[in-house]
């Protein structure tokens, strides 16, 4: 803000205040809740004949509608020391205002009904400020906010300082149960120069940092310099743009170039046949200098419509043309989208053939495991580890107990390890066939990719094709404002002369190299599709080879298991029998040798009894 402003502002502020004092303003009564500060060119207030031109120092009232027309700006400054300011082309209602000396009745709450609209909360309590659109309520904290509101009423909120709160209003007209969750959710802003979006179908989205492209255009439509200024008739082209992306939000079709100059053109001519209409209104029951100033303005008006005129004639003339031209281009790229849905398609059924493989390989895998008793071994190897553990923590723990106890966890390791050998090859077959799922699940995410594309350019060609609509739509417009020699003479003047706009011819050439960018997309995805299908075949056919191997190798150990196992019982049986024969004749023995030591006992009793 420049330093007039800033002058002027605290003029007016200071003045307000003193012929004001600080007191509880009662809805029923007609008192003023602020002051206009600055207006730039014709802001209204009031609708049909009703309506007048607002100056510098009128009153604000509550209930009030102001409205800015064709590059005109406004800035109010009301009793609690806040500011708003409106862009061009905006529309706003002050709903209510109370300012009492009791904090927790104070409350300021605005509607904004389009347009771009700047406001600074004042000396109010944090939470006593709010601002509405068709499709958001914003709860103001401290706050100094930008709202950018389109005619369908998507909103834009970007925070300039402090915080702010924004949820959606949703209507059961345009809420569906699966954006339920979307407009109920609250989204706090408090990073400055963050921005949300929200629109009819499409809940507030996350808080982005804004580019400097998007902070300089609200600075630029917001900021006003005092006093008219030439370009009266002129709207913001960027400002175009920016509407059209919002209102598009979460439909993902392109914004095209022709798109935003089609709208630019209709857009001015219409608000140009409003601006002009409004004069008219204001120059029939004006009085003295202020017709002089109403008559420059409507001149300058009709200068802008001329040349908008002109404009319009050669864009829609050349959008015309090229659209016979494009209907071709529009084929050829709606069967390139086709063909690539197809190879998307085949890419897909080649992932679930090699899922089935996957599973194939996965179900021999769990059967080998089953047969060789994969988990019961794996169980045992930590059961005899942790017996292991608890032995060599308890202090009464024998040495031959330890020693046992690893010997059967060296036991339970190596029935683990030949288990582990013995599904190895069924566990390599099912890496492999998930490792080819991987490869085509990416081949067929290229395919779908690049059939999207395909899609999107043929929207977009399909798009220019439908600028018929739009110049047949333009000539009724003119047509209203009495248009139609001026377009009809614009016809003949050349493009470089009279027009600055981008032609369609180059779209064109744009579109048939995004065509050839398709048809190679087209190419490469076909042939790795092809290639990723073979892989997957050779895959599935190796994976069933392993896993016959495989069954054959378990049948085989199962076999050699049993036989082993067999023998060992075998020889375990005569272990014992000679272990039970060896124990009876250690029995003998040790009999022989009791009754040879009680012979020998009696003897000796003997000797020494006949010897006494």
């Amino acid at each position: 803000m420049n330093k007039l402003t800033k002058i002027i502002r605290a003029g007016v502020l200071a003045h307000l205040l003193a012929i004001c004092p600080v007191t509880a303003i009662n809805a029923n009564e007609k008192e003023y809740v602020g002051v206009v500060s600055m207006v730039e060119n014709i802001v209204s207030t009031g609708l049909g004949e009703n309506a007048s031109v607002l100056k510098t120092g009128d009153r604000v009232f509550s209930h009030q509608k102001i409205k800015t027309l064709m590059n005109s700006r406004a800035q109010l400054i009301f009793l609690d020391q806040s500011v708003i300011n409106l862009g061009p082309d905006s529309e706003l209602a002050i709903k209510k205002f109370n300012l009492s000396e009791r904090s927790s009745d104070s409350y300021f709450s605005a509607d904004i009904v389009k347009g771009l609209v700047r406001i600074k909360s004042g000396a109010m309590p944090i939470g006593s400020y709010a601002a509405t659109s068709p499709n958001a309520q914003v709860t103001l904290q401290g706050t100094e906010i930008d709202l950018l509101v389109t005619q369908e009423g998507a909103t834009e909120v970007l925070l300039r300082r402090g915080a702010a709160s924004v949820s959606a209003i949703a209507t059961t007209s345009s809420t569906t149960s699966e954006d339920v969750g979307n407009t109920n959710r609250k989204v706090l802003l408090s990073k400055p120069d963050t921005y949300i979006q929200l629109t009819k179908k499409k809940g507030p989205t996350i808080p982005q940092l804004a580019s400097a492209g998007k902070r300089n255009l609200y600075q630029e439509e917001l900021e006003l310099k005092g006093g008219d200024n030439a370009a009266l008739a002129v709207l913001d082209r960027n400002r175009v743009k920016a509407e059209l992306e919002l209102a598009g939000l979460g439909n993902n079709r392109p914004i095209t170039e022709e798109k935003i100059t089609s709208e630019f053109l209709l857009r001015s001519l219409d608000r140009s046949k409003k601006l002009t209409t409004f004069l008219n209104g204001k120059i029939r029951t004006c009085q003295g200098q202020r017709c002089n100033v109403l008559l420059n303005k409507r001149r300058l008006v009709n200068r802008a419509i001329r040349k908008l005129g002109l404009q319009g004639a050669a864009f829609f003339g050349d959008a015309s043309e090229a659209s016979k031209n494009i209907r071709g281009l529009l084929a050829q790229a709606i069967a390139e989208a086709q063909n690539l849905k197809i190879i998307a398609t085949n890419a897909q059924t080649a992932v679930q053939d090699a899922r089935q493989s996957q599973k194939t390989a996965q179900r021999s895998l769990k059967k080998k495991k089953a047969s060789v008793k994969f988990k019961s071994k794996r169980k045992a190897v930590k059961k005899a580890k942790s017996a292991l553990r608890k032995l060599n923590k308890d202090k009464d723990a024998t040495p031959q107990q330890k020693k046992a106890a690893q010997t059967k966890l060296a036991n339970a390791q190596k029935r683990f390890a030949d288990a582990k050998s013995a599904i190895k090859p069924a566990n390599q077959a099912f890496r492999e066939a998930k490792n080819k799922t991987k490869q085509l699940q990416a081949a067929a995410k290229d395919a779908i990719e690049a059939s999207n594309k395909a899609t999107a350019y043929a929207e977009s060609i399909q798009a220019q094709v439908k600028t018929r609509k739009l110049h047949k739509k333009l000539k009724r417009v003119k047509r209203s404002v009495g248009l139609t020699a001026a377009t009809t003479s614009g016809k003949s003047l050349s493009k470089s002369r009279h027009s600055t706009l981008s032609p369609l011819p180059s779209s064109i050439k744009e579109t048939k190299a995004g065509g050839t960018k398709v048809q190679a997309a087209a190419k490469s995805a076909a042939t790795k599709a092809k290639a990723a299908n073979r892989k997957a075949k050779a895959a599935a056919k190796k994976a069933a080879k392993q896993a016959k191997s495989a069954s054959k190798k378990a049948k085989a150990a199962a076999k050699k298991a049993a036989k082993q196992a067999k023998a060992a019982t075998k020889k375990a049986k005569k272990a014992s029998k000679k272990a039970a024969k060896q124990a009876k004749a250690a029995r003998k023995a040790a009999r022989r040798a009791a009754a040879r030591a009680r012979k020998a006992a009696l003897r000796k009793a003997k000797r020494e009894a006949a010897e006494n």
